[in-house]
């Protein structure tokens, strides 16, 4: 089974993360897809950009100068982190506040953040 979750799974959590907090509505279903689709996107874009070593790629023109690209996933992790957060924030949630695998040192720092910020 993917390590990441179906977005099923991720709706779960984000139901349940909603429930926590008591705006869980049925009507507010196809947001909550939504938001499932695109965490588990930035997942897998979190989890496909940690195995980059360089934001570029170096190409050769068609006179053989150099030319660097950056990489495409540097791209996507920048959409897809924007358009989580903005589907997150249709349903009052931002991204400390779903569960997260315990092992994940990223969501760790965030958490003691948002919890240091909160006193």
């Amino acid at each position: 089974k993917d390590a990441i979750g179906s977005v099923e799974d991720l709706a779960e959590q984000i139901r349940e993360a909603m429930r926590n907090q008591g705006t869980y509505s049925p009507d507010l279903e196809f947001a909550v897809i939504n938001a499932a689709t695109n965490y588990r996107l930035l997942l897998i874009a979190r989890k496909d950009v940690s195995k980059l070593s360089k934001t570029f790629y170096l190409t050769y023109t068609r006179e053989g100068h150099k030319d660097y690209k950056e990489h495409p996933l540097v791209k996507t992790i920048d959409r897809v982190q924007s358009s989580c957060s903005a589907s997150l924030k249709v349903i009052g949630l931002t991204l400390e506040q779903l569960h997260v695998a315990e092992d994940d040192p990223f969501m760790k720092l965030m958490e003691g953040v948002a919890n240091i910020a909160k006193g």
